[in-house]
């Protein structure tokens, strides 16, 4: 009777062996499922994007200035838009590079111009 026992016991075991190794794979498997793999090139653009945007609407709140500059150009940099809560930063206060996170965007310069009475921006990366 005990030999009947003990196969119990290592058959349970076997089997419980054999649950723990596929819920460690399955596991494995899924886990991969939901991994953050985004685009580090579409992010910076989309970053370059939302800073030109956010140029646009400052010139546009600012138009005499922009209109009284020489050529009707204004160069600020992102500081600038930041300081006028026009983009939202970090919590140091930092617009971090999407490709390069231990630098930063605050430093780059925009380019507003008007003409034909619509105002664009371009970013001139240092």
């Amino acid at each position: 009777m005990n030999t009947i026992k003990d196969k119990k016991i290592i058959v349970l075991g076997a089997i419980l062996l054999l649950f723990t190794i596929a819920y460690f794979i399955i596991v494995n498997k899924v886990s991969y499922a939901f991994d953050n793999n985004f685009d580090t090139n579409k992010l910076y653009d989309l970053t370059i994007d939302t800073i030109e945007k956010s140029a646009i609407a400052y010139g546009n709140d600012n138009l005499s200035e922009v209109e009284k500059s020489p050529n009707s150009t204004l160069y600020i940099d992102v500081q600038t838009l930041i300081d006028k809560s026009y983009l939202v930063t970090d919590s140091e206060g930092l617009i971090v590079n999407p490709l390069d996170n231990t630098k930063n965007l605050n430093a780059y310069k925009i380019k507003l111009k008007y003409e034909n009475k619509e105002l664009s921006a371009e970013i001139l990366k240092s």
